[in-house]
């Protein structure tokens, strides 16, 4: 396999950057949004003090972020193997991540791989319209809901740029970014 590009998504241009996040931000206030009209009556004799509140949206940001990283990490060991996990600060702030460097895998392979978090996001909706919750479960549910879909536009994005490279390449997920090969010839 040739190294064609070394993509390092942290060192994007600030507009993208900023237009990702803004993306993300939106689709995660729209989600919270709609939904909260449907599932959750948001007066406070309801839900709880302020506090309470704050707690439920910490532990839902955690118990989302972790999950979110956890299926990416079992897709890349469906594919590859292998994968590591781990924390940093980066330009768009705090950020854990799975990868599994060392390993390539298939344009296809490394999209699912990426998608898969989302599917998150639709089992917790799911789980929201299909099961009577209490106020404060329903509400860290789509907290935890939301939290996932903003977190995952860079997810989205990714994937979308992997559709200007060959269908016969392969992909390799790293700390920063990922690699892409293509057959020798």
């Amino acid at each position: 396999m040739v190294l064609i590009e070394e993509v390092a998504q942290m060192k994007m241009s600030k507009r993208k950057r900023v237009e990702i996040i803004g993306f993300g931000l939106c689709c995660a206030i729209w989600l919270y949004t709609g939904s909260l009209l449907w599932v959750v009556d948001i007066q406070e004799r309801e839900i709880g003090s302020l506090l309470y509140r704050i707690g439920i949206m910490v532990i839902a940001a955690i118990v989302s972020t972790v999950l979110h990283e956890a299926l990416h990490g079992a897709f890349f060991y469906k594919f590859c193997g292998r994968a590591t996990f781990g924390a940093k600060w980066s330009k768009l702030g705090p950020v854990c991540y799975a990868s599994s460097p060392g390993r390539a895998m298939s344009r296809w392979q490394f999209q699912v791989t990426c998608l898969a978090p989302q599917l998150l996001t639709i089992i917790i909706i799911a789980i929201l319209w299909l099961i009577p919750l209490s106020m404060a479960v329903a509400f860290g549910l789509l907290w935890a809901a939301a939290f996932n879909l903003g977190g995952g536009c860079m997810d989205i994005y990714m994937t979308c740029q992997l559709r200007k490279y060959p269908a016969h390449s392969c992909f390799e997920d790293t700390e920063d970014g990922y690699r892409v090969y293509a057959p020798e010839v």
